[in-house]
């Protein structure tokens, strides 16, 4: 036989050795591939289940946020009501307990009250709870199709304001189903952040047969008085502290010698009540100057209020109606050259009215208003209507006096102006005297003058600049200090009684509770 050809045998051996490993090299694609297939599965799959946790985790919150709507809504309502009958409304559905605990799961039952028969808010050592009806989302949606809830109002030994109308702590919470596995996320902190009860409820303790993410939320509510004298700023729009100097808004109380000396300004007794509010925010800056008071506000966020001693509370609805110019017949018509004194005669409702066709203007002198009773020391109201501007310029030369017992009220058709060292001092305090600007225009008190008055110019753009200082209480359109400007608002101007005074709840914190206390987490 012939010997095989060697170079034959070189050709099949080489042939195997190729088939080998290309089947190798497949083997390994093909492993590294189902490796890759199975990772990327895995990553879809916990994306998956994280995106619907966060669709849940989001959906908690957004029963939790309801329930506290419908809790503030209920405390306006109740804010607003004069009647037995419209109290009784403002609760409906709302269960009374006798219990200053709060639960921490969703109540079952209640005592000492039901439906249509709670007449007035929680008192201390009990609280109400409301369970409004579940949110539902269209099918179709990242996450769970509903979503519950329950709200708790109660005191939580909470303040009076200086009118004596109690703060309320609303809290509540949203609980929604968490579609799909019991696995907790490939991230660490998703999960400390959202302790959702996978297995174990972390509320109640025990287990749950679904997982579930619960969310709860803690809002102070603030009562905001509805009369507008109860503020020492009240504002349209924004407010603007742009001294480079120290400057201060705070309170005292003329009629209080604990908080006055001879009934003037003390900054030793100076109080914290120098309330500021304004409708609309836009623009506002502080500049972290001392307030000594609260802040409401309605808009963005104000900018600057380190220097805001009390709390600090949003949405701000107070309405700021319009001024408008006196009606009825002048007992005199002035124009021209201006007599240096007038005599006030009238009542409160029926007080003296002098009109003035022109500018008031003073630079000089003294402007008197006597007492023209008839022995002089009974009270006497009259209004100067300027329908011109009102001036007061000129160095410290001019100023204006009020005969004891004297209430002056200035409407004023132009703009005000009381700046180098001019004072109206009109009797030395501000509740006998009001400036009421008409329309629209600017209010200038600059200088080292003391402008004491209630100023009530809603359409008035004001600046207080200089060493200026207002003192009584403003409200304007804007509000700009400059300098070393000062306002201190006077007590003595706010409301004398409580009784139906509050306008709208505002928010004064809110705190997500993010604790577990079925393992003994409370924050």
């Amino acid at each position: 036989m012939r010997a095989p050809d060697s170079k034959l045998f070189m050709k099949i051996n080489s042939g195997t050795s190729e088939r080998g490993s290309v089947l190798v090299t497949a083997l390994i694609t093909i492993t590294i591939l189902t490796m890759i297939c199975a990772t990327s599965l895995y990553v879809a799959s916990q994306n998956t289940n994280a995106g619907m946790q966060t669709a849940s985790w989001q959906q908690a919150l957004s029963g939790a946020e309801s329930a506290v709507d419908q809790a503030f809504n209920t405390l306006n309502i109740e804010a607003a009501a004069t009647t037995n009958l419209q109290h009784r409304q403002a609760w409906a559905n709302w269960l009374s307990v006798n219990s200053s605990s709060l639960p921490t799961t969703r109540p079952s039952g209640g005592s000492n009250g039901g439906p249509n028969t709670l007449a007035s808010p929680p008192t201390s050592g009990k609280y109400y709870y409301l369970i409004p009806s579940d949110i539902t989302f269209q099918q179709g949606v990242e996450g769970n199709n509903s979503v519950s809830s329950w709200v708790t109002i109660d005191t939580a030994g909470l303040r009076l304001d200086h009118y004596g109308n109690q703060w309320y702590r609303v809290r509540a919470t949203g609980q929604a189903g968490a579609p799909g596995r019991k696995r907790v996320s490939n991230q660490r902190l998703d999960n400390d952040l959202r302790k959702l009860s996978l297995i174990f409820d972390r509320k109640a303790g025990g287990t749950v047969s679904s997982p579930v993410a619960s969310r709860t939320i803690e809002v102070i509510a603030a009562p905001n008085p509805t009369n507008v004298l109860a503020y020492g700023v009240l504002m349209r729009n924004s407010i603007n502290l742009q001294g480079s100097i120290h400057m201060v808004i705070d309170s005292f109380d003329s009629t209080n010698s604990t908080k006055s000396t001879n009934g003037q300004y003390d900054s030793a007794k100076a109080q914290s009540h120098g309330n500021v509010a304004t409708v609309n925010s836009t623009g506002s800056n502080l500049s972290n100057q001392t307030v000594n008071g609260n802040l409401a506000y309605s808009g963005p966020t104000i900018q600057g209020t380190g220097g805001v001693t009390g709390t600090i509370s949003t949405p701000f609805n107070a309405s700021v109606p319009d001024t408008s110019d006196p009606t009825g017949s002048p007992s005199s018509i002035l124009s021209g050259v201006l007599p240096m004194s007038l005599i006030a005669s009238g009542t409160q409702s029926n007080p003296t009215l002098v009109k003035i066709n022109s500018d008031f203007a003073l630079s000089s002198g003294t402007f008197s208003i006597v007492n023209g009773s008839s022995n002089g020391s009974n009270p006497v109201y009259i209004t100067i209507w300027v329908t011109g501007q009102f001036q007061m310029s000129g160095g410290s030369n001019g100023s204006i006096t009020q005969g004891p017992n004297v209430h002056v009220t200035w409407v004023v058709d132009g703009n005000i102006t009381a700046t180098g060292g001019t004072a109206t001092s009109q009797n030395g305090t501000a509740p006998y005297t009001t400036f009421i600007g008409v329309g629209t225009g600017t209010v200038s008190i600059g200088g080292n003058s003391n402008f004491i008055a209630a100023l009530n110019a809603p359409g008035y753009n004001i600046t207080v600049s200089g060493s200026g200082s207002l003192i009584g209480s403003v409200i304007g359109n804007s509000l700009s200090m400059q300098g070393s400007g000062t306002i201190h608002y006077d007590e003595a101007l706010a409301p004398t009684n409580s009784s139906n005074l509050i306008g709208t709840f505002g928010f004064a914190s809110w705190f997500e509770d993010n604790s577990d206390p079925a393992r003994g987490q409370t924050f």
